[in-house]
């Protein structure tokens, strides 16, 4: 009985020390940071800080692994985890201040862009491979009476009563993702079911680069978002066992499409275009569609 007892109180012990709680904060003002994305360096385990900055940093191989801090608005940060307790600070970005530029919006007429109706298919996160997938919106002549970024319009699919999701957008080099463009989280929560969403980014006043843009969905990996469920598996010999799965909500939605060109994703820090065929040999791409206005 004293054996079993020892036994359970050491791995209680490992336990509590293979796990750090820790939250992320400004460095200036020491006000909490949100939904940053935080990743063990050349691997594709991802987390992220949930609304009020907390996260837990499970052990990695070594202590000398590196943490990457990766928060909009604020510098990239390194640390050891072997370095990190409590508290991780992370320091804004200065912004040098171009020339005032006044808009003359005119707000007449719009265009909807990359339009689609429904789902092919649906992309949930995964528990430990998250990633941002992005659709790549080329420029057109079509496009320039139409300078402006209005709305985005996204369709969902959650299971749980609600959860949330960020959205990047990132302008174009040589048809590849290049500087984020938004400073500040675009965070939408959604409901359970389908759901279409429009949100309205008319005050970043972005224009419709000629090198064209992305738009980038993010799981969060917080708690509140986090949904597990049981499913049937078949093996190769006919064999049924009963699995649990585990992922984060909402799920995407995906359209087919005959080309990959215009669907990327970033795994691990790095971009690449989406060129899995997964099903019915057809590529797939985000169901996102953008309005412009004048």
């Amino acid at each position: 009985m004293k054996v079993k007892l020892l036994a359970i109180l050491i791995l209680f012990q490992f336990k509590a020390f293979s796990q750090k709680t820790c939250k992320l904060i400004n460095e200036q003002t020491k006000n909490a940071i949100a939904f940053a994305s935080i990743y063990i360096e050349n691997e594709n385990i991802n987390i992220n800080s949930d609304e009020v900055g907390g996260f837990i940093l499970n052990a990695p191989k070594s202590d000398n692994n590196l943490i990457v801090f990766n928060a909009l608005g604020y510098e990239i940060k390194k640390i050891k985890y072997g370095d990190i307790n409590g508290e991780v600070c992370l320091k804004p970005k200065s912004f040098v201040l171009d020339e005032v530029k006044v808009y003359n919006r005119k707000n007449t007429k719009e265009l909807n862009i990359g339009t689609f109706k429904g789902y092919d298919s649906l992309h949930s996160s995964g528990m430990r491979s998250l990633f941002l997938l992005a659709r790549y919106f080329p420029y057109s002549k079509d496009y320039d009476d139409y300078q402006f970024l209005k709305s985005i319009t996204i369709l969902t699919k959650n299971e749980l009563k609600s959860a949330k999701f960020n959205l990047r957008i990132y302008s174009a080099n040589d048809g590849k993702p290049s500087t984020l463009l938004n400073q500040k989280n675009i965070t939408v929560e959604v409901e359970k079911g389908k759901k279409l969403s429009t949100i309205d980014i008319s005050d970043l006043n972005i224009m419709m680069p000629k090198e064209g843009i992305f738009i980038a969905y993010e799981w969060l990996a917080i708690s509140s978002n986090y949904y597990s469920y049981k499913t049937t598996f078949t093996d190769k010999n006919g064999t049924k066992s009963k699995r649990i799965m585990e992922d984060y909500q909402p799920k995407i939605g995906l359209n087919y499409t005959n080309s990959s060109d215009n669907s990327w994703r970033q795994l691990g820090g790095k971009w690449g275009i989406n060129s899995v065929k997964p099903i019915k040999d057809q590529y797939t791409i985000p169901a996102i569609s953008l309005t412009l206005n004048n």
